[in-house]
Parts: structure tokens; C-alpha cells; sequence
């Protein structure tokens, strides 16, 4: 039995819904019209706009997230991670990709950003994504010459 790991790579089919669209929408249904009507008028699906229907106007988000995948850290915070890394590079080593998880877990935790990393470390899993979305650099040490 050959097991093969699972790394996500999730993409993203819909465009998310941002502005004051998803509000419209719920005070569209809530001039007692229906909800495929809200759908087809404002391009949200009936299934998100039953979802936020039941809670107060000023409670929706600016912008409606769709399924389990956030990211963790946003664009600019990656960015002074891979910074970070980069400067310690230069001076000593390059990390390694233990290294590069303990390091996202504890700037997770100091920001108390949410994020899923257990143990004390991100998942390998983060870890490769990470490297993927920022290829530029190189992580492993190298090996000494004597």
C-alpha cells in the first residue's frame, strides 16, 4: 500500500463578494422579495444570503469569505517573514524548513493571529506552500566546506 501525501492546493472557482453588495442583498429579502430573486439581482448565491439573512446588518463583513482556507498571515506580514529570513540568511545560514514553521507558529501566536499550526511549529504542509508563494530565496543551509 503506497500512501502519497496530500498538499492542498486550493483554488479559488468564484469571486468573492465585497462592498455593500452582500447588505443590499439581505435588505432586497427583506423587502419581502424572495431569495432566488435576491440571487439573480445581486449575483450572491441563495445559500449565502439565507446564511446572513439571520443576523444583523452591521454584523455581515465587508467581505464575505467563502469555505475553510484563510491564510494565515496577509501579504505584507509574509513579506517581513521572508524578509526576516533573508537577513538571517545573510548573516549566518539559511533556515531550514523547521526552522521556517517554528518561526510562522511564533509570530502567529505573539500577533494572537487564528491560524491551525500545532506543536509549536506550522505544518509541513504550510511550510511547502509557503516556499511556493515565495521562490525566490533559497532555504536550506549550506553544507560547510572544511
Amino acid at each position: 500500500m503506497v500512501f502519497t501525501k496530500v498538499v492542498g492546493r486550493y483554488r479559488r472557482r468564484t469571486e468573492p463578494v465585497v462592498g455593500e453588495t452582500p447588505k443590499e442583498a439581505i435588505k432586497y429579502v427583506r423587502d419581502y422579495h424572495s431569495f432566488r430573486e435576491a440571487e439573480n439581482a445581486y449575483g450572491i448565491s441563495k445559500s449565502t444570503i439565507c446564511k446572513y439573512n439571520k443576523k444583523q446588518l452591521e454584523e455581515i463583513p465587508a467581505e464575505l469569505t467563502q469555505g475553510r482556507f484563510k491564510y494565515v498571515f496577509t501579504e505584507a506580514q509574509e513579506a517581513v517573514l521572508v524578509q526576516y529570513a533573508l537577513d538571517v540568511s545573510r548573516r549566518f545560514y539559511a533556515l531550514t524548513r523547521k526552522a521556517i514553521g517554528q518561526i510562522a507558529y511564533s509570530v502567529a501566536e505573539e500577533n494572537g493571529l487564528d491560524h491551525r499550526f500545532r506543536n509549536g511549529t506550522a505544518s509541513d504542509e504550510w511550510v511547502s506552500l509557503f516556499i511556493e508563494r515565495h521562490p525566490s530565496w533559497h532555504f536550506e543551509p549550506e553544507h560547510e566546506q572544511v
